[in-house]
């Protein structure tokens, strides 16, 4: 059964590549006959009209016509398809040489009986480290996203292009058995992220087109070997701001656990740079296609000792409808992609889920108001086991690998107000809830299924002081209660305060 599983998926992966490139072929030849018939008629009439200037008309516009080639949007055709295939082939072998070669990793020694070996076997959930299958295998699975879109096809083309490429790394370039975390980080979270940093291309490309090539190299490089201008999605960024100072907060655990009992620990003198950024407005929004309206806030706190606090949020439209419009603003009825990613020292949070949005903003003279309401299905989630990492057990009393996190499903819940007035300043607040259980097929080995619930929240202040320049402060906090069938149950609060100063480029 297994077999038949695996193998499928690959040939399903390749027959869908093809599928959509005859497909895009055919649609782009159409498109391109009817563009000369149209082209050829306006030109017998203008002939017509304009006897004696046929000859000059002609040739300006054969030159016309040849200077517009130059700039001809790259559509998905046979080529591209070749291109997207080969590219995601090749970097899939490059990234497996260099993990082979340079950074000496066992599971990159691959070789014709591991790729067997991986065809015929079970699907399993990996023991990687938290940041590389929440942050790496979603970058990963970008390129491979970035590598087709950059080409002229759109989102669910794209979408099958990334399928294919992290079905074949599971299968064929990794000596572990192939990882169904790994599948779904490198598809679903992978095409939002990859579908942000395609359309932050062209803003970068803008204005600094060294930085384009560090936000999608894929774009950058498929455009200089294409020699044509990709086509440009809509939309513009209508928030983008840093922001940099200094955080202080406590990470306190209780578990009936007597070899741990009661754990606190302070964060002093962190450094903190962070970033916010809007692709669009999430106000009566009318969705294209998937994610074309998208926001990002994310921080990252460092010491000196090496420790660090990462927090991501991340939320983009599958589909929205625009309602009850008002003036400039309205209301958007949405489903809706959420990632949250929150990593510190014995501490480990991450939410993929997908649900219903309610997003509404009121002006009221100089003041603004907007508020958003989220109900999802928290599809993937994962959430520190304390007991093992806080005691660094990474391997079972066999020597084999373990993880020191749970993977759950439930449900999620947020709010989110905004308040906005040039002489009060910005402020804003954020409270949500997730509530999950252990997936049995995910259970850690020589540890407990059980349940988990996680209480979360941000505040935040800011006022300008001069020009784009202003002051800021914050507070995040984390809350988490764990209830294990076979293990000490436990709570855990994790809360971080700072203050900053922000600049606002937009």
């Amino acid at each position: 059964m297994e077999k038949k599983f695996c193998l499928q998926r690959l040939c399903l992966a390749f027959v869908l590549i093809f599928f959509v490139s005859s497909l895009s072929f055919a649609q782009g030849a159409l498109e391109n006959d009817s563009a000369e018939a149209s082209s050829g008629s306006e030109s017998v009439q203008q002939d017509v009209a304009n006897t004696d200037g046929s000859k000059k008309d002609g040739s300006k516009q054969k030159a016309e016509k040849k200077s517009g080639d130059d700039l001809v949007f790259a559509e998905p055709s046979l080529v591209s398809g070749i291109l997207s295939f080969s590219e995601i082939t090749l970097f899939s072998i490059g990234l497996n040489q260099w993990d082979r070669r340079v950074l000496k990793e066992d599971y990159a020694q691959v070789n014709w009986s591991t790729m067997k070996k991986n065809l015929t076997s079970k699907w399993f959930w990996d023991y990687d480290p938290f940041s590389t299958n929440q942050i790496g295998h979603p970058y990963q699975g970008s390129v491979y996203y970035s590598m087709a879109r950059s080409t002229g096809f759109n989102y669910w083309q794209s979408l099958a292009f990334t399928v294919y490429g992290s079905t074949l790394w599971e299968l064929l370039f990794e000596t572990d058995p192939p990882s169904v975390h790994d599948e779904i980080m490198t598809t679903i979270p992978a095409s939002f992220l990859g579908e942000s940093l395609h359309r932050m291309y062209f803003i970068t490309n803008d204005h600094l087109p060294f930085l384009s090539w560090i936000v999608s190299p894929a774009d950058a490089v498929n455009q200089l070997l294409l020699g044509k201008k990709l086509k440009r999605p809509d939309g513009e960024l209508t928030e983008l701001s840093f922001f940099a100072g200094a955080a202080t907060g406590e990470n306190t655990v209780h578990t009936e656990d007597p070899l741990i009992g009661t754990d606190s620990s302070g964060v002093r003198g962190k450094a903190i740079v962070g970033l916010n950024l809007v692709y669009g407005s999430p106000y009566f929004h009318f969705t294209k296609e998937p994610f074309d309206q998208f926001d990002f806030y994310g921080f990252a706190a460092l010491e000196r000792n090496r420790d660090y606090y990462a927090v991501l949020f991340g939320n983009a439209p599958v589909w929205s409808w625009g309602i009850v419009p008002l003036e400039d603003y309205g209301t958007t009825l949405a489903v809706k992609l959420h990632y949250h990613y929150a990593q510190a020292p014995c501490f480990n949070f991450n939410n993929n889920a997908l649900g219903l949005s309610l997003a509404q903003s009121i002006p009221a003279g100089s003041w603004k108001f907007s508020w958003e309401a989220n109900l999802n299905w928290a599809f993937l989630v994962g959430v520190d086991y304390y007991a093992l990492d806080s005691t660094g057990s990474y391997t079972t009393s066999d020597g084999e690998d373990r993880r020191v996190f749970d993977y759950g499903m439930g449900g999620n819940a947020d709010l989110r107000f905004r308040l906005e007035q040039p002489v009060f300043g910005d402020l804003s607040f954020y409270a949500g809830i997730t509530a999950e259980h252990t997936l049995p097929p995910a259970v850690i080995p020589e540890a407990s299924s059980g349940y988990a619930l996680m209480l979360y929240g941000k505040a935040e202040y800011s006022h300008k002081i001069a020009g784009m320049f202003s002051l800021g402060c914050n507070y995040l906090w984390y809350k988490k209660w764990a209830w294990f069938y076979d293990d000490y149950d436990m709570d855990q609060f994790e809360h971080m305060g700072s203050v900053f100063v922000k600049i606002d480029l937009l």
